[in-house]
């Protein structure tokens, strides 16, 4: 044991005075495209498959692209998040149009998980705008309710936007 003790305590005392080199593998480092994978973040939401996209159309390998991106180590569930809520800010969306979209953007189920609950979103409020506009351009009752189906709102929102703003949808003939 003691002389374990000696053994651990030389090696250390050499590699302080560094007489002793392990070998490591050098990862190099990407300041100047972390900074580049920053400042697209900062400018509008991105999941990390477009932002791979981007990179790999700069000519970057997937080594190099996964080596920034572990660098740079984005919240890509923040990224989600800001996606959903600018995809929200253009128009009205279900809930199912919303993972739809994210989906397609790249995102994780984590991450379209994460955004889905931060929203925030009453779903039925988003029903009854779309309605709005559907009947706004001169569809039928029964065409509207069609349609909020066909756009992934639930059969509760739906029947809330019926129940709730019944004049609304009932004007509508």
């Amino acid at each position: 044991m003691k002389r374990l003790f000696a053994i651990l305590l030389s090696f250390m005392i050499l590699l302080s005075f560094g007489a002793c080199k392990v070998d490591t593998p050098d990862i190099p480092e990407y300041p100047e495209e972390v900074q580049m994978v920053e400042n697209m973040l900062e400018n509008r939401p991105m999941s990390a498959v477009q932002v791979a996209s981007a990179l790999s159309k700069l000519s970057y390998s997937d080594e190099q692209i996964s080596q920034i991106l572990t660098q740079a180590s984005p919240n890509w569930r923040a990224q989600a998040l800001r996606a959903a809520q600018a995809e929200l800010d253009e128009r009205p969306l279900s809930q199912v149009g919303v993972i739809t979209i994210l989906t397609e953007y790249g995102y994780t189920v984590d991450e379209i998980n994460y955004a889905i609950s931060a929203l925030g979103v009453r779903w039925e409020d988003q029903c009854l705008y779309v309605a709005m506009d559907y009947i706004s351009q001169g569809y039928d009752k029964e065409t509207v309710l069609k349609m909020l189906a066909d756009d992934g709102f639930t059969q509760s929102e739906i029947a809330y936007v019926h129940a709730q703003h019944y004049a609304l949808v009932e004007g509508v003939e």
